[in-house]
């Protein structure tokens, strides 16, 4: 039987229920998706193609350990080895933008071999994190067996002189918020109520200036200024006062956030936690628990 071409047009979001992946993805099994123009075959088990005109994707893992991991890109085209039915292969092309765990990376190209375990970036690739910023190269790769990170041509504006891995781990990174457009419309849902809630009490603690633009600023600026905005609310949840009562009194709390508030003198990373935890109790359709 030949195969057929199936070509779908996709409004955004009309395609946001989770698709399921057979067989070992990088451990990940499922993926949502929201796509302009989708393009797919069938000859028994559907596979997906390409996409365009504006793709994102979040890989889903049934492993708890494994965060959901956002993807976005212009174009993806999907190879198969050997008439499988789960994908070898991702190419994303145009203004890609990878929201890793310990990183996001943008670039004009990405290749991501899911046999060799190697995401490659070109096309003035930029990775940024928590601890390094504007890291940018002519080639950036990132090599998943060995856990190692290769970039050519390498320019940094900031590289820790500590370990990465002494950063306080509670922390947003970019990545914990997966669904950033709905997290910023709850949020300034919330601070426009009359009535006290976590969403008014996070501006109010962000500072004058901060939440000013927060609320006044159209959301699809602040959907582009995800990154500057995660890195105000780090430097809020490391301050004490976030808390209110009226503003938390219908949000469930969890043994761990009575335990912090109890504390009379939380050390940093346990404040830092203390105000993560409350945060992710608000909106827990929006940011990952860790």
């Amino acid at each position: 039987m030949k195969r057929v071409l199936l070509v779908a047009a996709l409004t955004a979001g009309v395609c946001a229920s989770a698709q399921e992946l057979s067989g070992d993805f990088g451990g990940y099994s499922a993926m949502q998706i929201d796509a302009g123009r989708f393009l797919g075959s069938f000859d028994g088990p559907m596979v997906i193609k390409e996409m365009t005109d504006g793709v994102r994707i979040v890989l889903l893992s049934d492993d708890p350990d494994i965060k959901p991991l956002p993807i976005r890109a212009y174009t993806m085209q999907f190879d198969y080895k050997d008439q499988g039915a789960t994908p070898s292969r991702i190419i994303m092309e145009g203004n890609v933008e990878v929201q890793h765990p310990q990183g996001s990376v943008t670039a004009e190209r990405a290749d991501w071999d899911f046999e060799k375990e190697l995401l490659v970036f070109t096309g003035n690739p930029v990775m940024n994190s928590e601890t390094i910023r504007g890291l940018r190269g002519s080639r950036i790769v990132i090599n998943f067996k060995t856990n190692t990170l290769e970039v050519v041509d390498m320019q940094a504006q900031q590289v820790p002189l500590r370990g990465v891995g002494d950063a306080d781990p509670s922390l947003f990174t970019e990545a914990d918020f997966p669904d950033w457009p709905g997290f910023v419309q709850v949020l300034k849902a919330q601070a426009a109520s009359d009535e006290p809630s976590p969403g008014k009490q996070i501006l109010a603690h962000l500072g004058a200036d901060v939440s000013g633009q927060l609320a006044t600023t159209p959301l699809e600026v602040l959907i582009e200024r995800k990154s500057s905005i995660i890195n105000q609310l780090n430097k809020a949840i490391k301050k004490p006062g976030l808390y209110n009562e009226k503003a938390w009194k219908n949000i469930p709390l969890s043994d761990e956030i009575k335990a912090l508030m109890a504390k009379t003198s939380p050390d940093a990373e346990e404040q830092t936690r203390l105000n993560r935890l409350l945060m992710e109790a608000a909106f827990p359709d929006n940011i990952v628990r860790r």
